[in-house]
């Protein structure tokens, strides 16, 4: 696991990336999830899914998990002033009307995103939390909350 600080107008972040690979011209970071169910259109036959073929077989990534490797990426550039190549590496249960299926799915992030995009939505996350129902779920700060919500309806 990889952490720096980085701080922008108000904004102090420590993020935590799980693989970081540094030279003097690129550096490239890996978020490492295991997905128990996803939908696919068809069982592939590889055991290695690129985005291309996440795309080809109707595999719906959560988008929150995409998210977070947009904002990585977005804070390795203005941290290390270098291009980042993102990615999220993916242990899924694939299930599909034949059946289901375990496999890898390495699916590259692209980001155009800004540093001022990043704090707009830690303004908007500092206002009205939780952003996503299921941020309860994993959230550290659940006994002290007031927003907090059991509800177990949103880890579909």
């Amino acid at each position: 696991e990889y952490t720096f600080k980085i701080e922008y107008k108000d904004m102090k972040l420590q993020p935590h990336i799980d693989i970081v690979i540094k030279d003097k011209q690129q550096i490239f970071s890996i978020e490492l999830k295991a997905i128990k169910q996803l939908k696919s259109n068809a069982l592939p036959q590889s055991d290695i899914l690129s985005n291309q073929e996440v795309m080809d077989y109707g595999i719906e990534l959560p988008g929150r998990y995409v998210k977070q490797v947009m904002f990585q990426k977005t804070l390795l550039e203005a941290r290390f002033k270098v291009p980042v190549k993102s990615a999220l590496f993916i242990l899924a249960h694939l299930i599909s009307e034949k059946g289901s299926k375990r496999t890898f799915i390495y699916y590259e992030v692209d980001s155009n995103l800004t540093l001022e995009d990043i704090y707009t939505h830690y303004c908007r996350w500092l206002t009205r939390f939780p952003l996503e129902p299921q941020e309860c779920y994993y959230c550290p700060y659940q006994a002290v909350c007031k927003n907090y919500n059991d509800d177990e309806d949103h880890l579909g």
